[in-house]
């Protein structure tokens, strides 16, 4: 069942990230990716980063790759964020606000790690070469440090043959990311 469908809308608060967060994962699991969106927006008075990887995850489940890197650009633009801090939005839990604008969310380790898997799990060239770019933005613009399960998701994923791998630049990234590990 949706949010709202078998009791009451209102019944269930979502005022509770964990909660709504716990939500958006449930039915991310079980690809009701409608659900898991109207369960991430009706978190209030914003959701967190926690809640905006488990809406990414949920895309990236449901095989919705292109979105999830939509919702990456409208909602963790490093662009945006630095905007906003420049223009004095207030911060709570690592979102910028101002005025009625979305919100815009600081991303984490886990943040990266969903759309670089993503996008390594597509095993092709384009996919690869937007991944490594994520990995720099990760690295540079939020000064964001890899993880163990994002160094191992990123070896796994270029040693595992196929047409990802055996590049110059495919051998640097892995390079890179050996280095960062």
């Amino acid at each position: 069942r949706g949010v709202g469908q078998g009791v009451g809308r209102d019944e269930i608060s979502l005022s509770n990230n964990k909660i709504a967060t716990a939500l958006i994962g449930a039915y991310g699991r079980a690809n009701d990716l409608d659900s898991a969106v109207e369960a991430y927006e009706r978190i209030v008075p914003a959701p967190d980063v926690v809640a905006f990887n488990a809406l990414l995850d949920a895309y990236c489940r449901c095989d919705q790759l292109k979105l999830a890197v939509e919702l990456f650009k409208k909602h963790a633009s490093f662009d945006k964020w630095n905007e906003r801090q420049e223009k004095g939005a207030s911060t709570i839990d690592g979102m910028a606000r101002w005025e009625n604008a979305p919100v815009i969310i600081k991303p984490d380790v886990v943040t990266y790690t969903s759309l670089i898997a993503a996008l390594l799990q597509l095993n092709s060239r384009a996919a690869t070469k937007r991944a490594n770019t994520l990995y720099d933005e990760m690295k540079q613009k939020w000064w964001i440090s890899p993880d163990t399960v994002l160094v191992d998701t990123i070896l796994t994923a270029m040693i595992s043959g196929g047409p990802v791998g055996l590049e110059d630049d495919d051998v640097k990234f892995i390079l890179t990311v050996l280095r960062d590990g």
